[in-house]
C-alpha cells in the first residue's frame, strides 16, 4: 500500500476520500503521491489521535487499514455525498509504522498545512448539547439567520429535557436573586457549551498549534455543524463587551479598566494565542522566536516528549530548523540537550538559558493539575437539584433555586416530568431528593456550579466528547511517566525541561523587556561562545556548559516569594501579602548605613523600587504611569485602599449595586490619592529626605488634608479647593490630556497593576550585598551568585555546584536586576580580558 516517497524533493501522499450518501457506509479511500512543490488541491486535517477505542478500519487502495476512534469518525462526516474529497491526514498519509519516513515527513509538515486549501478542525462528536454550543457560534458567522433558528431549536430540545429553571413567575418577579438566577442560567445553557468547546481535547494538543497558524482558511467542525474559526473570538469578544450583561455583571466588574471576578472569563487563551500568532505569520512576521513560542506553549500536551520541540520547527528560523532533525530513537533528555546546545552555537545567544524552570523541587506538589470545570448545565444538573429550597442570608425567606446535593448523590432526569435520585455511597435510588428532609440551604452564586465537586470527575472520550462522573477513586493527578522524570532529573540544571510545567514557573523574562532584552544588560551586546574546554585547561564533560561570564553580585536578603491566590491584579500593595516584608528590604537597603547604588546614580527611592517590580530598566513603564506617581499611589495603599470590596459575585440586585458603589469609592479614592501626591510634588519640587523619608511625606499629606476632600463613601466635598476631577480638568485644558482625562488615569492604573502581577508572580525580592534590588524565581536563595554571560541578555542566578569544583555551577535561573549600569563593571570596558571561565553543571 505504501511506495516509498521522495521526501527530500518535497513529496508526500494525499488521500482521496470517497463518497458515499450514508454516515455508516464503509470507508473507501486511495492514496496518490504529490509534490508540494507543484501546489496540489487538498484540504488537511487537524485532530487528536486519542486511543483505538472502538475504531473499525479503513478500506485504503484496497486494503484495509485500521484506524482509531476519532480520526474514523472525522473521515465519515468529511464524506461528501456526491464526490470525492482530497485530504492530508497524517496516520495514513504517512507511513507511521515507518520511523525514517516519519522523522522524513515531519520537516514537511510547514508546507503541508501552510500550503492546503484549507485546515479542517476536528473538535469530535457532537454531545448532547454541542450543538447549541454551534448554532451559538454560529450566530457570529454569516449564517445569523440560520444559526439563530438552530439555536432556537436546540433550546427547546433542552427545555424539554427539563434543564431550563423550574421557578415560578411570581416569584420571579418579587424575588430579584430568582430572577437574576433564572436568567443567568438560561444565558449559561448556551455560553456553557461554548466554553465546553473550547475546552475540548483538541486545543491542549502541541501539534494543532502549528497546524492551526499556518493555515490559510480554517474550518471548525464538530459533529455535523461547522463554523468558521473568527466566530469564537467574535463570540467571547462580543460577551466581554456587555451583550452577556446579566451573567458578566454579576460576576465581573470593570475596576480600573480592568476585569476583576475570575469566574467569568472564557476558557479561550490557547484560542486568543493562536490567532495571535496566525495574524503575525499571515501579516508577513516570520522572525518568531522558536523559543518564545515554545516556551508560551509548554503546557500543550503531547504522547511523545520529543514533539514539545519538534512540532515547533515550523516556527524555527531558516538557519535553525534547517539544522534540526527530528530523531524518535534518541532519549529525551538527549534531544532537549542537543536542542539547547545548536541553539546557542547557531543563535549566539543564551535565551535557551532564560527557558530554565524548577520542577524537581515541587516533587509530590504538583506538576501542574488543574481543578475541572464543569461548563455545561446538563452535567452541572448531575450534582445540583435545579428546584430546592435555599435562603440568601441566615434570617432570609427560603425562595427556590439550584441547590448542591449532599456528597456521594446525583439527579437522573429521564424526561421533562421524570427523575430520580441515586445515592452511589449506598448504592439506592429514591424518587426524592435528599434536599427535601434538610433545612433550606445557603444560596450559591450560578458560577460555583462550575466547579467539579469533591468525588466527581471529568474525563474526555475519544470522540472529545466530555464526560462527568462520580469516580471518587479516580486521581486528579496527571498521570506521570517515572522513567521520563527520573531521566530528566538527571539532566545537567542548564538544559531547560520542556515536559515539566508546573503551576510556579514565572512568566518569560526576556519577553517582558523592552527590545526583547537587548538593552537591559550589556552581555546582550557580545556574542556567547561554548568552550570545549576552560582556560584552566580541564575537560569539559557533554553534560557541562563553559561559557565566559562576570561575576556581579550576590543575594544577601531574599523576601518570600508571591504566589497570587487568584488571577486578580493587586489593587494595591495593601493586597499583595508579601510587599510590605519586600518594602522593608529595599528601604533598609536604601537608607541604611552603606551607600545605595541607587543614590549614587540619583535614583529616588520608590522609582528605584518601582522600576524593579515593574521591570523596567530603561524606567519607560514607570513614566506612563505618571512619572512614577501612580506607583506611589499603588505603593501607599494601606494609606487610601481600607474599604472591604465585595465579593466579585453578586447574587441579587442590592448585592451588585453594593459592588458598583464600592467599586466606584475605591476608583475615587484612588484619585484623591493621586491628586494629593501631585499637589505634594508641587508644593516641594525637592521631594522627601532620605533620612526621614516617611515622616516627611506623612507631612506632607497633612498638610494637604486641608485642601483635600475628605475621602469618604460619599466622594468629594462641595468646599474642595483640590479635587481628582478638577486637577484633571485643568490638565486637559493645559493640554497634558487629551479626551476622557478621568478614565485615562484610571486606565493607566489599571494596566499598571497588570504589570505588576505579571512580574511578580511567582518571584522573590531580593537585595544584594551592594545594595541593588531584583527579582528572582522563587527557588531561590540568599548566597545565590548574580552572573553576566556573554550573549544573555539578563544575568542568570547560579548555585555552587554541590561537587565543590571553583567556578562550578548549578544555573537557579534567570534573574532581573535593576541596575543603571546594565551590569557593566566600574572601571572596565567589558573587554575579553575581563572575561572569567563559568561552568555549568
Amino acid at each position: 500500500m505504501y511506495e516509498p516517497l521522495d521526501s527530500a524533493a518535497g513529496h508526500i501522499r494525499l488521500l482521496i476520500l470517497e463518497p458515499a450518501r450514508k454516515l455508516e457506509a464503509p470507508l473507501q479511500c486511495s492514496l496518490i503521491h504529490a509534490s508540494l512543490s507543484e501546489e496540489p488541491d487538498y484540504e488537511a486535517l487537524s485532530y487528536t489521535w486519542g486511543t483505538k477505542g472502538l475504531g473499525g478500519s479503513v478500506v485504503v487502495s484496497g486494503t484495509p487499514v485500521d484506524v482509531f476512534e476519532n480520526l474514523e469518525a472525522a473521515l465519515r462526516r468529511l464524506r461528501l455525498s456526491k464526490k470525492s474529497r482530497c485530504l492530508w491526514i497524517d496516520a495514513i498519509c504517512i507511513n507511521q509504522a515507518d520511523v525514517a519516513e516519519r522523522q522524513q515527513q515531519v520537516p514537511l509538515m510547514q508546507r503541508i498545512y501552510e500550503q492546503a486549501r484549507q485546515v479542517c478542525i476536528w473538535l469530535g462528536e457532537s454531545s448532547e448539547a454541542s450543538d447549541l454550543g454551534m448554532a451559538y457560534l454560529g450566530k457570529q458567522s454569516e449564517q445569523w439567520l440560520a444559526s439563530r433558528v438552530k439555536s432556537w431549536t436546540e433550546r427547546q430540545k433542552l427545555d424539554n429535557k427539563s434543564y431550563r429553571p423550574n421557578v415560578r413567575a411570581l416569584a420571579m418577579m418579587r424575588d430579584s436573586a430568582s430572577f437574576l438566577s433564572m436568567s443567568a442560567t438560561q444565558e449559561e445553557q448556551s455560553l456553557g457549551e461554548v466554553r465546553e468547546l473550547m475546552v475540548r481535547p483538541w486545543w491542549s494538543r502541541v501539534w494543532v498549534l502549528q497546524e492551526a497558524v499556518l493555515a490559510k482558511n480554517i474550518v471548525t467542525m464538530c459533529g455535523s455543524e461547522t463554523t468558521p474559526w473568527d466566530s469564537f473570538g467574535k463570540t467571547v469578544e462580543k460577551i466581554q463587551h456587555g451583550s452577556s450583561w446579566i451573567a458578566g455583571g454579576l460576576e465581573s466588574f470593570m475596576l480600573f479598566g480592568v476585569p476583576f471576578g475570575t469566574t467569568y472569563k472564557f476558557p479561550d487563551e490557547n484560542y486568543r494565542a493562536i490567532s495571535s500568532l496566525r495574524e503575525a505569520w499571515h501579516s508577513g512576521d516570520r522572525n518568531m522566536s522558536l523559543l518564545g513560542v515554545a516556551f508560551m506553549f509548554r503546557f500543550l500536551e503531547c504522547t511523545d516528549p520529543r514533539d514539545r520541540i519538534y512540532s515547533f520547527l515550523g516556527f524555527a528560523s531558516s538557519d535553525l530548523g534547517s539544522l534540526i532533525r527530528p530523531h524518535y530513537a534518541s532519549p529525551v533528555s538527549v534531544v532537549y540537550e542537543d536542542f539547547a546546545r545548536l541553539t546557542i552555537e547557531t543563535t549566539r545567544c543564551l535565551d535557551i538559558l532564560n527557558c530554565k524552570r524548577e520542577w524537581l523541587e515541587l516533587d509530590g506538589k504538583g506538576p501542574l493539575a488543574k481543578a475541572a470545570n464543569v461548563y455545561s448545565t446538563l452535567d452541572q444538573g448531575k450534582y445540583y437539584d435545579d428546584l430546592s429550597w435555599v435562603i440568601d442570608k441566615p434570617d432570609g425567606k427560603p425562595r427556590q433555586d439550584w441547590a448542591r446535593l449532599p456528597p456521594g448523590w446525583e439527579r437522573i432526569v429521564v424526561s421533562k416530568k421524570s427523575r430520580y435520585y441515586y445515592n452511589h455511597l449506598e448504592k439506592s435510588t429514591s424518587q426524592e431528593s435528599p434536599l427535601d428532609t434538610l433545612p433550606p440551604q445557603p444560596s450559591e452564586h450560578f458560577s460555583q456550579r462550575r466547579v467539579c465537586p469533591v468525588g466527581w470527575s471529568k474525563t474526555w472520550d475519544n470522540l472529545g466528547r466530555a464526560r462527568v462522573s462520580y469516580a471518587p477513586k479516580k486521581s486528579a493527578k496527571p498521570k506521570v511517566d517515572i522513567g521520563l522524570k527520573e531521566e530528566l532529573a538527571r539532566m545537567s540544571s542548564w538544559i531547560p525541561s520542556w515536559a515539566t510545567y508546573t503551576n510556579k514557573d514565572p512568566k518569560w523574562l526576556i519577553a517582558m523587556l523592552a527590545q526583547d532584552g537587548r538593552d537591559h544588560w550589556f552581555t546582550a551586546n557580545h556574542d556567547a561562545c561554548i568552550a570545549e574546554g576552560g582556560k584552566d585547561g580541564r575537560t569539559t564533560p557533554r553534560k557541562a556548559l563553559v561559557l565566559e561570564g562576570l561575576f556581579f553580585d550576590e543575594i544577601e536578603h531574599l523576601g518570600t516569594p508571591w504566589h497570587p491566590g487568584d488571577a486578580s491584579p493587586p489593587i494595591s500593595s495593601g493586597r499583595m501579602a508579601v510587599f510590605s516584608e519586600w518594602r522593608s528590604l529595599a528601604q533598609a537597603a536604601y537608607f541604611g548605613e552603606l551607600t545605595s547604588p541607587y543614590s549614587l546614580h540619583d535614583t529616588e527611592f520608590v522609582k528605584a523600587l518601582g522600576q524593579t517590580l515593574l521591570i523596567d530598566p530603561l524606567g519607560e513603564e514607570l513614566e506612563v504611569a505618571e512619572g512614577g506617581k501612580l506607583f506611589q499611589v499603588w505603593m501607599d495603599g494601606t494609606r487610601w485602599d481600607t474599604l472591604e470590596v465585595p465579593q466579585f459575585h453578586a447574587i441579587s440586585l442590592g448585592d451588585l449595586m453594593r459592588k458598583v458603589i464600592a467599586f466606584s469609592v475605591l476608583e475615587e479614592r484612588m484619585g484623591e490619592y493621586y491628586m494629593k501626591i501631585v499637589c505634594a510634588d508641587e508644593s516641594d519640587g525637592d521631594g522627601p529626605s532620605s533620612q526621614n523619608f516617611e515622616a516627611s511625606k506623612a507631612a506632607k499629606f497633612s498638610m494637604l488634608d486641608d485642601f483635600n476632600s475628605v475621602m469618604s463613601n460619599t466622594g468629594y466635598g462641595k468646599d474642595a479647593k483640590w479635587s481628582y476631577r478638577t486637577h484633571l480638568s485643568n490638565m486637559a485644558k493645559q493640554g497634558e490630556y487629551q479626551g476622557d482625562v478621568e478614565k485615562e488615569v484610571l486606565n493607566c492604573y489599571g494596566r499598571m497593576i497588570l504589570r505588576i502581577q505579571e512580574c511578580c508572580e511567582n518571584r522573590a525580592f531580593f537585595v544584594t550585598r551592594r545594595g541593588y534590588f531584583g527579582l528572582a524565581p522563587w527557588n531561590a536563595r540568599p548566597g545565590d551568585k548574580v552572573y553576566g554571560l556573554k550573549g544573555g541578555k539578563t544575568p542568570y542566578l547560579l548555585r555552587e555546584a554541590s561537587s565543590g569544583e571553583p567556578e562550578s555551577f548549578n544555573l537557579v535561573g534567570e534573574v532581573f536586576v535593576h541596575d543603571p549600569l546594565r551590569g557593566l563593571p566600574v572601571g572596565r570596558a567589558g573587554g575579553d580580558s575581563t572575561w572569567n571561565d563559568v561552568r555549568l553543571v
